[in-house]
């Protein structure tokens, strides 16, 4: 009967951790990057202009699944009023009323997934129609892919957005570019159609470089430049937490005053950090008393002997060890030797 007893209720204890109480892995926090963009002015009679904005965001393979989906909302003024809903489309167009200036500064925010910091940009045009004689175009740079190498490098592929407006068009074409690849002062690529350009990239202490591109279109447009910045270091791995609970799985009189108590654990299983977790290895520090006892082991359970105390209490302590890009985690389980009736 007593033995019946002790099985019954550490099935039902078992059971219940296995039915939830062990919380999911804490996914590390990500971040997305997202550069705003005007892909379109197009002026009206009335002097105000409808502005197409869009904005670029990273692509990597590594935050894909805690970046997704991406949602987008515009604060059109820049006044801390994000006016247009979250959507998952970057793309809005606004009309603009004229103002004084003729210049108007509108931010975007990029929220991801429930683990993915958010990030905003903002960008400034000039919703004035360009004065007869000299147009004027807005040119955006922009990385499209960074590509590591085995030489200690990246091959960076570049390139640039310009505003399409109808009544510039024919004075500011054909429109041509060309791409200081350091920002020194020294435009390296020669004047070409094409905006798009890759170049290797070595990598130096902090991994950042500028880049301008020049966009020189027709005799009566004036000239404009942009500038992007961008790492070439290959992304920093997160590290991976591990969750363990530690459990009793049974504990079985022994005939002096004591008891055999079987202790183990349970861990989280996520596909996210599979790879670098395994092995998990652990080892019990039997009496919490700073000392871990028994080696690390592949296997979570150990049997113990407790003499039974006054207070008849006693608290075990595990510790799991996963791979090298792998938080170890701990956790501890007091149990009570009086709660069973020997006799």
């Amino acid at each position: 009967m007593k033995g019946r007893l002790i099985k019954m209720a550490t099935a039902v204890t078992l059971g219940m951790l296995l039915m939830g109480t062990v919380a999911a892995t804490a996914a590390p926090a990500g971040g997305v990057h997202v550069k705003a963009v005007v892909v379109k002015v197009a002026h009206v009679a009335s002097g105000g202009a409808y502005v197409t904005l869009s904005a670029l965001t990273t692509n990597s393979t590594r935050q894909t699944a805690k970046q997704l989906p991406i949602r987008y909302a515009w604060d059109l003024t820049t006044d801390g009023n994000f006016e247009t809903p979250l959507s998952l489309s970057p793309v809005t167009t606004q009309y603009y009323a004229p103002t004084t200036t003729g210049l108007v500064t509108a931010t975007i925010k990029a929220v991801g997934g429930s683990s993915v910091r958010g990030t905003t940009d903002s960008v400034t045009f000039s919703i004035l129609s360009p004065k007869a004689g000299a147009g004027r175009f807005h040119v955006t740079a922009i990385v499209v892919k960074v590509a590591q190498v085995a030489t200690n490098g990246a091959i960076v592929t570049l390139s640039a957005l310009t505003t399409s407006s109808a009544k510039i068009a024919a004075s500011t074409m054909p429109i041509r570019y060309s791409w200081d690849l350091t920002t020194d002062g020294n435009y390296e690529t020669p004047l070409s159609l094409s905006p798009t350009v890759k170049q290797f990239y070595a990598h130096s202490a902090s991994g950042l470089v500028t880049a301008t591109i020049k966009a020189i279109g027709g005799s009566a447009v004036r000239g404009t430049t942009d500038s992007v910045t961008f790492s070439t270091l290959p992304p920093r791995a997160p590290r991976s937490h591990l969750q363990i609970k530690a459990i009793v799985v049974k504990m079985v009189p022994a005939a002096v005053n004591g008891w055999f108590v079987t202790l183990s654990a349970l861990t989280t299983s996520s596909a996210k950090i599979a790879a670098s977790t395994m092995p998990i290895r652990y080892t019990w520090d039997l009496t919490t008393d700073g000392v871990f006892e028994t080696p690390l082991s592949l296997s979570p359970t150990t049997t113990q002997f407790y003499t039974q105390s006054a207070s008849g209490l006693a608290k075990a302590t595990v510790k799991a060890i996963g791979g090298s890009a792998v938080r170890g985690a701990m956790d501890s389980v007091t149990f009570s030797m009086l709660q069973y009736n020997r006799s």
